[in-house]
C-alpha cells in the first residue's frame, strides 16, 4: 500500500532546464577536466568525512537533548567551519572555497535542483494559490534553490534573501544567473544575523523560507535546533527543509519535524491559558 502510493506521487523524470545546463557549462569551461574530477573526489571524501562526525553527534543525542531545552542558545563549541563556529569534534565543516565550489556546481548542483524543484512543486501542488513574493534561501550555495522557484514560480517572486557564509558560492551563483533575464531583486548575506541587522523588522518575514542540503552539514543537533526556530520565525507562510534521501538526511528531518511541531504545541498551550 505505501508502495502504491509513493507510485501515484511520482512525477516522472525531471530534466535540468537547458538554461541552468548553459549556465554551468559555461562557468566551468576553463576547467582542466582531469583537475576538475579530482576536486570533486576530494569534496565527496569531505561529506563523507562530515556525515561521519554527524553520526557520532547524531549518535550521542537523545530525545530529550531535543526537547528539554530547544530555546537554550547553541554551544558555540558544536558547530561546523562553514557555519563560523568550532567543534568539539575539530574543524569538521565543510569549507566552500574556488576548488569545493566548482566541485559543488559540478557534481551536486543539478541533482539539488531537481530535488528542490519536485519538493516545490509538491507546494504548488498542495497550495495553488500560493504564490511566493519574497522569499529567503538559508545555505543557498550556488543558488540551486532559487532556479527551482523561479521555474515552479516564474512570474510572483519579486525579491530573494540569500544565506550563504562562503563568498565563492556567493561568486558562483551570481556567475551562474548572469544571463538569465527578468531576476528579482536579489540580496546576498552571510548569516541570519546579518540579515537582522540588515533589513527592518516588518521586513523579515518570508512568504517562503527554504534550506537545502544545509543542515547535513551542521553536525551538533542544537545548532540544527536553534537555526530551525530562527527559519520558522523568518517565515509566514511555508517552511521547506530538504536533506539527502539517507538514514541521516531522514532523521534530521524528522526531528526539526518533531521540534517545530513540538514549539507550536507549547505555543498553543501558552495561549489558551
Amino acid at each position: 500500500e505505501t508502495l502504491r502510493t509513493a507510485a501515484k506521487q511520482s512525477q516522472g523524470i525531471h530534466r535540468v532546464p537547458i538554461s541552468l545546463r548553459r549556465a554551468i557549462k559555461r562557468y566551468l569551461r576553463d576547467q582542466d577536466k582531469t583537475h576538475m574530477h579530482r576536486k570533486v573526489l576530494l569534496l565527496s571524501s569531505s561529506f563523507e568525512r562530515a556525515k561521519g562526525t554527524g553520526a557520532e553527534l547524531a549518535a550521542a543525542s537523545t530525545r530529550s537533548a531535543l526537547l528539554d531545552d530547544p530555546h537554550a542558545p547553541a554551544s558555540a563549541e558544536q558547530r561546523t567551519a562553514r557555519w563560523k563556529v568550532q567543534s568539539s569534534y575539530g574543524d569538521i565543516g565543510l569549507r566552500y572555497r574556488e576548488d569545493e565550489t566548482v566541485a559543488y556546481v559540478a557534481s551536486r548542483m543539478p541533482a539539488i535542483y531537481a530535488a528542490c524543484h519536485r519538493v516545490l512543486r509538491e507546494v504548488r501542488r498542495r497550495s495553488p494559490g500560493f504564490a511566493p513574493k519574497n522569499v529567503l534561501d538559508f545555505g543557498a550555495g550556488p543558488s540551486s534553490a532559487l532556479w527551482a522557484m523561479r521555474a515552479v514560480w516564474p512570474k510572483s517572486i519579486e525579491r530573494v534573501n540569500l544565506i550563504e557564509p562562503s563568498k565563492e558560492m556567493q561568486r558562483a551563483g551570481q556567475t551562474l544567473l548572469d544571463n538569465l533575464k527578468g531576476l528579482p531583486l536579489i540580496h546576498s548575506y552571510d548569516s541570519i544575523q546579518e540579515l537582522n541587522r540588515s533589513i527592518e523588522k516588518h521586513e523579515r518575514r518570508h512568504d517562503l523560507v527554504i534550506s537545502s542540503y544545509a543542515l547535513g552539514e551542521i553536525p551538533s543537533l542544537n545548532d540544527r535546533i536553534t537555526i530551525v526556530r530562527q527559519l520558522w520565525d523568518l517565515t509566514k507562510d511555508v517552511l521547506v527543509l530538504l536533506e539527502p534521501g539517507t538514514p541521516q538526511g531522514s532523521k534530521i528531518i524528522s526531528q526539526m519535524r518533531s521540534y517545530i511541531l513540538w514549539m507550536e504545541k507549547r505555543v498553543c498551550a501558552f495561549r489558551s491559558i
